[in-house]
């Protein structure tokens, strides 16, 4: 057991205990070896409120890792290889990680995490998980602070069997919208853009499908609004209500219905060409029609 204090006041930068290993040709050297076969390996007491880090690392290495961590941790409820805890934090950050490199390659990550066993095949198996408890936190925020910026998140998927994708609240989803989407800003792309270029695929699924079972009959599957009133609407038994006109354009119009209802004032068969309403005829030579 060996114990090293220091009583001064001073204020300058200063080492208590110092370990160096000068010869920068010996690779395989370790500048402290601790082992603890009982207990803790390392333990760092700092006392001061206000005073630096407990731990500070200030790392040269340019194309190797300045920290390794390789741990044995194989299971059960309270295993964990990394344990981060944070009972005091109010306006700070408990993880801060930053790069202020501008010469990140496309290949590089800020952040990565890898489960590489491609034999894992448990159902309930999360690579990341997030767990939120706190009301009026977000569990996952991303901000994307350059206008030119690609994506804020991008999922390269080479899943074939199984949801790129899956949100499942439960039975708790009340008022709130499952996935809410919105801009203030003029612009000229989609809000939701969806594409399949496969065109020689001759068994293709939906591009959009809406499985909404419910017994209300008027709870509307799909609804469009002005912000002012609804312009389009369909039940999820197929009721269709539109604001606007209706045009259509294609060779067969069939309507196979129990009954047909039209209140409209004129009805015009076998047009040739657009129809204009309003128009009134004099007599004339030649005659006039002005609409």
């Amino acid at each position: 057991v060996a114990t090293f204090t220091s009583t001064g006041s001073s204020t300058g930068t200063r080492s208590l205990v110092s370990v160096i290993q000068e010869h920068d040709s010996a690779t395989g050297s370790t500048g402290l070896n601790v082992r603890s076969d009982a207990g803790r390996g390392v333990f760092i007491q700092s006392t001061l409120a206000a005073g630096g880090y407990a731990l500070e690392i200030d790392a040269d290495q340019t194309t190797a890792g300045a920290v390794k961590l390789d741990a044995a941790t194989t299971g059960g409820a309270s295993a964990k290889g990394v344990e981060l805890l944070f009972p005091a934090l109010t306006t700070g950050t408990g993880l801060d990680i930053t790069s202020a490199s501008s010469s990140l390659g496309s290949g590089g990550a800020l952040v990565e995490i890898s489960q590489t066993s491609g034999t894992m095949s448990s159902a309930n198996t999360a690579v990341l998980s997030l767990k939120q408890a706190g009301e009026g936190t977000t569990g996952l925020k991303i901000e994307s602070t350059h206008a030119s910026a690609n994506t804020s998140l991008r999922i390269d998927s080479d899943s074939q069997t199984k949801n790129v994708i899956e949100v499942a609240s439960g039975t708790n989803l009340t008022t709130g919208d499952m996935l809410n989407m919105s801009v203030s800003s003029a612009h000229t792309g989609q809000m939701i853009s969806l594409t399949s270029s496969a065109t020689a695929d001759s068994a293709r699924g939906e591009a959009i499908l809406i499985d909404y079972r419910t017994a209300n009959t008027s709870a509307n599957a799909i609804r469009v609004t002005d912000g002012t009133a609804d312009t389009f609407t369909v039940t999820n038994k197929g009721d269709v209500t539109m604001a606007g006109n209706l045009t259509v354009q294609g060779t067969t119009t069939q309507i196979n219905t129990t009954t047909t209802l039209a209140k409209d004032k004129s009805i015009i068969l076998g047009a040739a060409s657009d129809i204009v309403t309003g128009a009134t005829y004099t007599a004339a030579s030649p005659p006039v029609v002005t609409s």
